[in-house]
C-alpha cells in the first residue's frame, strides 16, 4: 500500500461562537488532513511535535484511535499549543495562537521514504527557521526517493510583518513540490497577487508547474501545463469552515492514490483523472463545512474506505 506523510504543527483547537467556547478538538492543518485520510483507510503518518503534557497525550490518543501513525511525533517537555478560533456570522474563523516550543524542535529520525509515497507539508512549520533544516532534509530525501510532494502554504495575515523572510522560504518550498494547493487569501499574502494567472506565473517561476487554486464558494482552478480547468462548487449550509481546506487536501490525496501510476507527471494525469480528483477534493471540503469537526466524519468516510479497498 502506498503511504502518506503529512508534516506540520499540531494544536488543540478551541472554537468560540458569539464569544462563548463551543467545542474543543485536536487540530492543526496537517493533523486534520491526516485524520480524514486515516478514516478512509489510508496508511498515513503525521510528522509533528507534541508536548508530553496531559493535553498532548489526549491528542496523541485521539490520533491513534483514528488510525494515524504517531511514530514520527516528537514529544517534548512543555505546554501543548492552543489555537482559539472565533467564528463570525458567516462561520469563518479568525485565529489567535498560543504556542511555546522548546529550543530543540522536531527531534525525530527521518522516515524512510519510497517511490509512490505522498508527502503533504505546509502551514507554520513550513516557514519556521527553527525546523527548517530538518524539514528540508525530509523533503529532499522524499524527492530523491521518488515520492510525490504537495505543498499548502496555509498562511495567515499575522505573518505579514515578516513576509520578506517568509516569502523566500515559501518560494523554496514551492521549488520542492510537485503540486501547490492554496487559497486566494494565502497567495494575496505571499505574492500580493489577486488572480489565478498571476499566482501561476509566480509558482512556475519558483519551479512548480501544477497549481490548484481555491476561492471559497467561487470555485477551484486547476493549472497544470496545458490543462487549465475551472470547477464550480455547490452552495452548502455552513456550520464551520475550519478544516475545509485541510479536507480538500485529503480528498486531493485520496484521488491521487486512486491513480494507477505512482509517480507525478502532469502529462500522465488526463482531464478525466483530474476531474475525478478535484471533484473528490471538493466533496470532502463541502462535507466538513456542514459539521463541527475539522475532518470528514466516519460515516462520510465509509464509502471512500470501501472504494479504495
Amino acid at each position: 500500500m502506498r503511504r502518506v506523510f503529512t508534516i506540520g504543527e499540531t494544536f488543540y483547537d478551541i472554537t468560540f461562537r458569539e464569544k462563548v467556547p463551543a467545542s474543543g478538538t485536536p487540530g492543526g492543518a496537517m493533523l486534520n488532513t491526516a485524520v480524514s485520510l486515516a478514516r478512509c483507510g489510508i496508511d498515513v503518518t503525521l510528522i509533528s511535535e507534541l508536548s508530553a503534557d496531559h493535553l498532548g497525550s489526549t491528542i496523541n490518543d485521539f490520533l491513534m484511535s483514528n488510525g494515524v501513525n504517531t511514530e514520527n511525533i516528537y514529544r517534548y517537555v512543555g505546554k501543548t499549543p492552543l489555537a482559539l478560533a472565533f467564528l463570525d456570522e458567516m462561520n469563518d474563523a479568525e485565529y489567535v495562537l498560543y504556542e511555546t516550543y522548546p529550543h530543540e524542535r522536531l527531534q525525530i529520525l527521518n522516515p524512510v521514504l519510497r517511490k509512490g509515497d505522498i508527502i503533504l507539508f505546509g502551514s507554520l512549520m513550513a516557514v519556521s527557521e527553527q525546523v527548517r533544516e530538518k524539514l528540508l532534509d525530509i523533503l529532499k530525501n522524499a524527492r530523491d526517493a521518488g515520492a510525490i510532494i504537495l505543498y499548502d502554504p496555509n498562511l495567515r495575515e499575522s505573518l505579514l510583518n515578516n513576509i520578506g523572510t517568509i516569502r523566500n522560504m515559501v518560494q523554496e518550498n514551492i521549488s520542492l513540490a510537485h503540486v501547490v494547493r492554496g487559497s486566494h487569501r494565502e497567495f494575496e499574502i505571499i505574492f500580493a497577487a489577486e488572480s489565478v494567472d498571476e499566482v501561476y506565473e509566480r509558482v512556475k517561476e519558483s519551479g512548480c508547474y501544477c497549481l490548484i487554486y481555491t476561492k471559497e464558494n467561487r470555485g477551484v482552478w486547476l493549472k497544470a501545463g496545458e490543462n487549465e480547468t475551472y470547477y464550480p462548487v455547490s452552495m452548502v449550509e455552513t456550520v464551520s469552515t475550519i478544516g475545509a481546506g485541510d479536507s480538500f487536501n485529503a480528498g486531493l490525496i485520496y484521488g491521487l492514490l486512486a491513480l494507477d501510476n505512482d509517480s507525478f507527471f502532469t502529462e500522465c494525469i488526463n482531464e478525466t483523472n483530474w476531474n475525478s480528483i478535484i471533484e473528490t477534493a471538493i466533496s470532502f471540503a463541502a462535507h466538513v463545512c456542514t459539521q463541527n469537526e475539522n475532518y470528514i466524519s466516519k460515516d462520510f468516510s465509509n464509502s471512500f474506505n470501501r472504494r479504495m479497498a
